[in-house]
């Protein structure tokens, strides 16, 4: 999420992108982030969470990923959606191309961002004791903090006055994201995720 704002002034640079569209890129990323976790939180409630949490982490670091390339899926997108919807976007303006190509990577990424919090909360309900949940979201809130803390250090480390050289933290924090689903899918073989009963409360059996 933050790796937009810390890299957009190399970005605006490079591709031209005015403040009114960042404006418009971030109210993309929010609008997505708010019907996504509704969307994302009925399926975390319906569907086994061991599935479902790697599905959001992969479409959400995947967008993040081609966040770094999304000039160039602009002037991929910009033809076909030319011909459907006239004046959307000009497919022979650099600028155009690039906002949509920013536009689209940054609404997918808002809205598949949006499932990690129904999984987590998910997660810490289904795997802990009522008593030792306070301590497993107090962990996840934490894990989200050194995040941002470790993001702006990224950035600095990869970005210089080279031209392209944004593209880098796309990059590399989306192929982290990637990395993280393949020791969920390992610890999780075996664990019980499924849906614990609506109402009443959990049996000892249910707990253990």
């Amino acid at each position: 999420r933050q790796t937009l704002s810390l890299t957009i002034v190399p970005i605006s640079k490079e591709l031209s992108l005015s403040n009114t569209q960042y404006g418009i890129l971030e109210k993309g990323f929010s609008y997505a982030f708010a019907i996504g976790g509704l969307l994302c939180g009925l399926l975390a409630d319906r569907f086994s969470v061991r599935w479902v949490y790697p599905l959001v982490l992969f479409a959400w670091s995947a967008a993040g990923v081609a966040s770094g390339f999304a000039d160039r899926i602009g002037q991929w997108l910009a033809g076909p959606i030319a011909h459907w919807w006239p004046g959307a976007v000009d497919p022979q303006d650099p600028n155009s191309c690039a906002f949509l190509g920013f536009l689209m990577c940054r609404t997918a990424l808002g809205f598949f961002e949006s499932g990690q919090w129904p999984c987590a909360l998910i997660t810490t309900q289904r795997l802990l004791d009522p008593a030792d949940r306070p301590f497993g979201n107090g962990l996840l809130q934490s894990g989200a903090s050194v995040g941002a803390i470790l993001t702006p250090l990224v950035v600095q480390a990869l970005v210089s006055e080279q031209p392209g050289t944004w593209r880098g933290p796309f990059v590399v924090i989306g192929v982290l994201g990637l990395i993280w689903i393949v020791p969920w899918l390992w610890f999780t073989v075996g664990v019980r995720l499924e849906s614990l009963p609506r109402h009443g409360n959990v049996s000892s059996d249910e707990t253990a």
